[in-house]
C-alpha cells in the first residue's frame, strides 16, 4: 500500500508504533467517554491515523481514526482494572429478598407477583454470573463522561 501524501507531498511519520500505550488527551475527543483513557495502538492507517483498543472497552473493538495530536504518552498498564460483578450480585440479592418477602404478603395475588418478580430477578442474575464467568468477563465499569 502506498502511503498517502500531504498537500506538500510529504508523508507524515507515525508518532506511535503498534503496541504503544497512549492516552487520549484532546477534549472533546471523538467520544467524550474516551477522554483521559488509556489505550493500546493496534492499527496504523496511512496518514497516519491510529486504531486503539481503549482500556475497559475492549469488547467494543478497535476505535479508529485517532490522529497523533489527539494522543499522548499513556500509562504502561491498563488504567481500568477488573472489579467484581456488582450488578449481578445485587440483582441476585434482590431476587432472594423478593422470594422470601413473598412469604409475608397476605394478599395472594400480590404475593404471587412478588414471588415471580423475585424468581425472575434471581434467574437473570444467576445467568449473568455464569455467562460472565464462562466468557471470562468478570469486570464491571461505570462508564461516565468526564467533568468539564
Amino acid at each position: 500500500m502506498i502511503p498517502k501524501r500531504t498537500f506538500l507531498g510529504q508523508v507524515p511519520e507515525p508518532k506511535f508504533k503498534l503496541g504503544d500505550r497512549v492516552k487520549i488527551t484532546e477534549y472533546p475527543s471523538h467520544d467524550p467517554y474516551h477522554y483521559g483513557r488509556g489505550g493500546t495502538i493496534v492499527k496504523i492507517n496511512p496518514g497516519p491515523a491510529y486504531g486503539l483498543l481503549i482500556d475497559g472497552m475492549e469488547s467494543m473493538g478497535t476505535h479508529k481514526w485517532y490522529v497523533g495530536n489527539e494522543l499522548g504518552q499513556g500509562p504502561e498498564s491498563r488504567t481500568i482494572g477488573r472489579t467484581i460483578i456488582i450488578p449481578d450480585i445485587l440483582m441476585g440479592v434482590a431476587g432472594i429478598g423478593g422470594i422470601f418477602g413473598s412469604l409475608f404478603i397476605k394478599n395472594p395475588t400480590a404475593s404471587m407477583v412478588v414471588l415471580m418478580v423475585g424468581s425472575m430477578a434471581f434467574a437473570v442474575a444467576a445467568h449473568g454470573v455464569l455467562m460472565r464467568i464462562i466468557e471470562n468477563q468478570t469486570g464491571f465499569e461505570l462508564n461516565c463522561p468526564p467533568a468539564k
